[in-house]
């Protein structure tokens, strides 16, 4: 291998190194919890009837562990007279959130309603069939700071008889951080490559050093002089 084509390589070599260092070093220096993950958690449980004077669940296994950070929900039910349902969200703890609580008279249905403490309008001023998005009539920002992991249900009772319906589906939005980087499957792998990519350059750099030419003791060279 002639002496240019060593030099490129070893180049190429020294600004992989540099590279793979920089990526590292800017993920390592990420602050842990500043990345959030967004995840919808739908029920399978549906659809259930709901019963004149009858109360129902439907529940929501939430397998991620997590810190809650934000957290809404969105259901469909249809009903023949929305101002007979109860409807609240029961957390893993036991925490109960009242969502809405005889809202939209003798109209009828909920129709993809969203409960988000961010939204513009207080469900009690809504209209059926609620299509859009509604601040529930209990905060859910009393759920933020909960741990995500677990058995969430939603309750429904219909509190007059005459009129019957469904909760077709629901389910709920979790914000929460992201782990931390060290646990990801990808970030070991990384470090070692790195190593890797270190150690063989140098290795690479350390044979390529010249080696310095040899030391001629005094003595001899004063036998040399006097021979000449």
């Amino acid at each position: 291998m002639n002496l240019i084509k060593r030099e490129r390589i070893g180049k190429l070599l020294i600004n992989l190194t540099l590279t793979s260092i920089l990526i590292l070093s800017t993920i390592m220096i990420v602050p842990e919890g500043k990345c959030q993950v967004t995840k919808v958690y739908v029920s399978t449980d549906v659809p259930k009837d709901i019963k004149d004077k009858v109360t129902i669940e439907s529940i929501i296994n939430v397998p991620d562990k997590g810190t809650i950070e934000d957290i809404n929900v969105k259901l469909t039910i249809h009903h023949t007279y929305d101002a007979d349902l109860d409807v609240i969200l029961i957390s893993p703890n036991g925490t109960e959130i009242e969502l809405f609580d005889d809202v939209g008279g003798r109209d009828n249905n909920f129709i993809d309603t969203i409960l988000d403490d961010e939204a513009d309008v207080n469900i009690t001023d809504g209209s059926a069939p609620f299509t859009n998005s509604y601040r529930p009539e209990e905060s859910l920002s009393v759920l933020d700071g909960g741990e995500m992991q677990g058995t969430w249900k939603l309750r429904i009772y219909d509190d007059l008889a005459g009129d019957e319906g469904t909760l077709d589906i629901w389910s709920i939005e979790i914000t929460y951080p992201s782990s931390p980087i060290s646990t990801q499957l990808w970030f070991w792998p990384l470090v070692l490559g790195v190593i890797i990519v270190v150690t063989i350059v140098i290795i690479i750099l350390l044979k390529r050093r010249k080696p310095l030419p040899p030391t001629i003791p005094t003595s001899v060279m004063k036998n040399v002089a006097i021979k000449l």
